[in-house]
């Protein structure tokens, strides 16, 4: 909850500065310089736990700890370090709350396709994430530095591809990118579930970075594109809305299958949803570039 808190606001900075044939890009680049460092930090943190005991719960304690730290030095930076991002406003109606988000519907471009499209992301992301590492080494037998590797490999994939990627997305379009993207992270899921050796788990790690990237550059940038700039932060508002729901109950429903199908199926049902809702309903969801780079005005 704390990583969300200082997340969400950087994103819709991002998204307010940013023109629209520049914003996968730009966003891209802010992840890129972010990941580069963390690249050593899934290794660091195996020899951590490895000299705190193991992968158990002490081995584990303290990087929680750390990472508290951190986010305090991060509290105290944006506190005394950023400034306000100054943007010129619209006419001020008193709407009221619900007529607030009421026009944030009337403005924007489908909008409740868009919503669904999100939330059954959001659901299948926070039903995977937790059990990767308990599946990884339960089930799998990998060891801490096997672990750590995946998620290295994943880093390592959007250092190098992001950007590319992303310039692609503000050139040729948003959706082009995802389509051409998602069937890696399906083959990620694949992998991890039927992996028989330690390299395959850091290959499936390695492919799922490629989801990272299209949810962070490709996926946000569309999302931003779908309202007026000045709608922007109510829209947030809405998706963490739906989003915070939908993960409530996605590890819930995760540790169900878990224990009731098996732990393969935390993996395998998603990929099949992914495949038979979230792919075709984004062929409903109107294009935001043209070829150009240039917003496309779309009807609602």
């Amino acid at each position: 909850m704390l990583l969300a808190a200082f997340a969400w606001p950087c994103i819709v900075i991002c998204d307010v500065c940013l023109r629209s044939g520049d914003r996968a890009m730009g966003k891209a680049l802010c992840e890129v310089v972010g990941s580069a460092p963390a690249l050593i930090a899934p290794t660091v943190a195996a020899v951590l736990i490895t000299a705190f005991g193991g992968l158990s719960v002490d081995g584990i304690r303290p990087l929680y700890w750390i990472q508290f730290a951190g986010q305090c030095v991060l509290f105290v930076y944006a506190l005394t370090q950023m400034t306000e991002v100054h943007r010129p406003r619209g006419v001020t109606r008193k709407l009221g709350v619900i007529g607030d988000f009421r026009e944030v519907f009337e403005r924007g471009t489908a909008l409740k396709r868009w919503i669904v499209f999100e939330t059954v992301g959001m659901f299948i992301t926070s039903m995977t994430t937790p059990f990767r590492a308990p599946f990884a080494n339960e089930v799998k037998g990998a060891d801490q530095f096997v672990i750590g590797g995946m998620a290295s490999a994943s880093l390592l994939i959007q250092v190098v591809f992001a950007t590319p990627l992303a310039r692609f997305a503000d050139r040729r379009g948003r959706k082009k990118v995802f389509y051409a993207l998602i069937p890696l992270y399906w083959a990620s899921e694949l992998l991890l579930v039927f992996a028989p050796t330690a390299e395959i788990l850091v290959a499936s790690g390695a492919l799922l970075g490629f989801h990272m990237i299209t949810n962070i550059a490709v996926q946000a940038a569309l999302r931003a594109e779908l309202v007026p700039i000045d709608c922007i932060g109510r829209w947030r508002g809405i998706l963490r809305l739906f989003g915070g729901l939908a993960s409530i109950l996605a590890s819930l429903v995760g540790g169900v299958i878990w224990e009731a199908l098996g732990p393969a199926y935390v993996f395998l049902i998603p990929v099949g949803i992914d495949v038979l809702v979230r792919a075709p309903l984004l062929l409903s969801i109107p294009e935001t570039l043209t070829t150009n780079g240039e917003k496309t005005e779309n009807p609602s």
